[in-house]
């Protein structure tokens, strides 16, 4: 009687203080914490298992080499701070998980893959999905994809005191400023999406088109790399780009060689490369960018960009902002300040102010469509002449 009565003072407090099984079965028991919410290093763990044999199944595995850590950024990214304490998703939001799509343009989520009956049967993209899904728009190839701001056709209105206009440029024109780049299906550093590091080659069109007027072409074809390295607890990761420029013009009369590159952070923890949320349904971040653009003049023919400067070094620190209203009100200035390496060696500011509203967007919240606004003031590469522009136009991005 008396080892029945010792049993059940030790038995009793045990039962009562086990953890109830958690309300959602999305998720293996051994990948969330005691309070039934999930860490990111729990959702890192839960793709690095079941995300490469769900891919390979697909016949998807070289076309989509994107790093565990960059998947589980996008997840925390779409769930956005109000479902997120720091890295954590909480308890409640665990279910939305199931329909979070894991890339852009391919219909897999994260309930396709840890669904305790296993992922439900998917069929493999056609071979023009496949291709398209290679293919990404927005305003400068020198941007970081999940940043850039969108491609642009605008009506452009230039300040009298402009000084890149030429005596025949009309104060008001149609403006076509944007980059097509085409990423290979491959990544040079391995098919292993836990590796620390990604380098996946790019061919980009980068196009800048004032009206009728070819003397203010800047028409550039870039090739090269863009890259991922995984960091360490402050700076967790790193992102940078290289590439060898031609640039013409629309006629494809002028001709000049030379390289661009860029590189960035990415801290949490100060907003860079993560939204953080300052008050309900507004969220910001920023991203700093160190780069730099050289180039060298075999044919001006008539650009007046490269009639005034025939070869250029320069270097750059850009600060780009990203604020969010409600998702679909944006507003975001860059700030750049160029150092020039030859010439005069002098260093110049260059602004761009600017914001747009979402009106076409996917399910999971990227923006494609958008009407946009914005105003340009300072002096910009490799001119580095005055310029002030006002810009009202529909953006596209993918």
């Amino acid at each position: 009687m008396r080892l029945l009565l010792i049993l059940s003072l030790i038995t009793v407090p045990a039962v009562a203080s086990a953890q109830p099984p958690c309300p959602d079965k999305l998720l293996d028991a051994a990948d969330l914490n005691h309070d039934c919410s999930i860490s990111k290093e729990g959702l890192s763990s839960v793709l690095q298992r079941r995300l490469p044999s769900a891919l390979a199944d697909l016949g998807l595995a070289p076309i989509l080499p994107e790093s565990i850590e960059g998947i589980t950024n996008r997840v925390l990214n779409i769930l956005g701070p109000s479902a997120t304490r720091g890295d954590t998703v909480t308890a409640e939001d665990v279910p939305k998980l199931r329909s979070v799509k894991l890339y852009d343009r391919l219909d897999l989520t994260v309930g396709d893959l840890v669904i305790a009956r296993g992922p439900r049967t998917l069929m493999a993209p056609s071979a023009g999905e496949k291709v398209l899904a290679l293919f990404h728009a927005r305003l400068s190839a020198l941007d970081d994809q999940s940043f850039a701001k969108p491609a642009r056709i605008s009506y452009t209105s230039f300040d009298r005191t402009d000084q890149t206009r030429t005596g025949t440029t009309p104060l008001s024109q149609w403006r076509l400023h944007g980059a097509l780049i085409l990423a290979a299906p491959i990544d040079l550093a391995g098919r292993n999406l836990d590796k620390p590091l990604s380098l996946t080659p790019i061919a980009a069109y980068d196009v800048q088109i004032d009206g009728d007027n070819r003397a203010t072409d800047a028409i550039t074809h870039r090739f090269g790399t863009v890259g991922s390295l995984r960091g360490g607890k402050g700076i967790s990761g790193h992102v940078f780009q290289i590439t060898i420029d031609e640039q013409t013009d629309r006629k494809y009369e002028a001709a000049a060689w030379g390289y661009s590159w860029y590189y960035s952070p990415n801290a949490r923890a100060v907003g860079i490369g993560r939204y953080k949320q300052l008050a309900p349904g507004f969220i910001v971040r920023w991203r700093p960018f160190f780069g730099g653009v050289f180039s060298k003049v075999h044919s001006a023919a008539g650009v007046t960009s490269l009639n005034s400067r025939p070869d250029y070094d320069n270097l750059f620190l850009k600060v780009a902002g990203d604020a969010r209203i409600r998702e679909r009100l944006i507003f975001a200035p860059t700030v750049v300040r160029w150092k020039q390496l030859q010439g005069s060696k002098d260093s110049h500011w260059n602004s761009d102010w600017s914001g747009r509203f979402v009106i076409a967007m996917t399910p999971d919240g990227q923006e494609r469509v958008s009407l946009d606004a914005g105003y340009g003031r300072g002096e910009d590469s490799p001119l580095f002449r005055h310029r002030g522009r006002f810009d009202l136009g529909i953006g596209i991005k993918f």
